[in-house]
């Protein structure tokens, strides 16, 4: 494979071989019995960039000042890239300040920052970012099918139900053949636990189990979450709204399986009994 760059020193004999009177066949062979093997259209394009600007060395890049030596500006990109994980919502002006303080340098702005992130594959963090509300349930044998809803709106005892009805019915007959199954759910003040415990007599087959909602240990999902949450800010990078609903989408697809079901259903048989052993008590600090 010819290399698509030319290098300084070659850029230099080839402008020396044509001060001389060469042709481009001419010093194209010449290149090759020295062992550089060229090709006549990438030094014809060469010719065509150093006739229009005359000069041997090579364009400025954008948003790479020429006083950053190349370990610099990687250490940089990889700080970036740290950053960004930490925290994509990041201004452009609140990383520059951190590249400064980090490694005392002075010639960095915000155009900068922006192009290093985009290199990086980075998106500037939407205003319009949209927030949505998540609803799923894991059990023995798999997870439900995920639910996403504008977080604009609140979740309703009314949505809450529906939810049920269209969504956890249909697994329960698919997944359970219909047999009855009870559904744990945290106490939620926006929720009126009596009124959806009559609901879910009216549907049929699923009992229920509320515990308090500060009690994640008690909620197999927290799991779920937890990884879902550490996709997000590890595995993805996530800056408009669009992508948030892939990368959430991806992650239930592809992430959440029927043992990662089992494993987070199993932590309750260790949680439990130290519940019973405490008498309830919380153990928050």
């Amino acid at each position: 494979m010819r290399p698509t760059r030319i290098p300084y020193e070659v850029r230099t004999m080839i402008w020396k071989y044509r001060q001389r009177g060469l042709k481009v066949t001419e010093v194209t062979d010449l290149l090759n019995e020295a062992g550089l093997h060229y090709s006549y259209h990438s030094i014809q394009k060469f010719l065509r960039r150093l006739s229009k600007r005359q000069s041997l060395q090579d364009s400025k890049r954008k948003g790479r000042p020429n006083d950053w030596p190349d370990d610099v500006y990687r250490k940089i990109l990889k700080f970036v890239d740290e950053q960004m994980h930490q925290d994509n919502e990041k201004t452009g002006s609140g990383m520059s300040e951190l590249i400064k303080e980090m490694f005392n340098i002075t010639n960095v702005n915000e155009r900068k920052v922006k192009l290093m992130r985009q290199k990086l594959g980075w998106a500037y963090f939407d205003p319009n970012f949209k927030k949505l509300h998540l609803w799923a349930g894991i059990s023995w044998n798999g997870a439900t099918e995920l639910c996403i809803f504008d977080g604009k709106e609140p979740f309703t005892d009314a949505l809450f139900v529906r939810v049920i009805r269209e969504v956890l019915k249909p697994f329960q007959t698919g997944k359970y053949g219909g047999r009855r199954l009870t559904l744990f759910y945290p106490s939620n003040a926006s929720h009126d636990a009596m009124h959806i415990e009559e609901k879910l007599i009216d549907i049929g087959a699923i009992d229920s189990i509320v515990f308090p909602v500060q009690s994640t240990d008690l909620n197999p999902m927290t799991m779920i979450w937890d990884e879902l949450q550490e996709h997000l800010l590890k595995d993805t990078k996530v800056a408009t709204s669009a992508q948030l609903l892939a990368s959430v989408e991806q992650f239930w697809t592809t992430t959440v399986t029927t043992d990662l079901c089992r494993e987070s259903v199993n932590r309750l048989s260790l949680t439990i009994p130290k519940v019973v052993e405490i008498n309830g008590v919380s153990t928050a600090k």
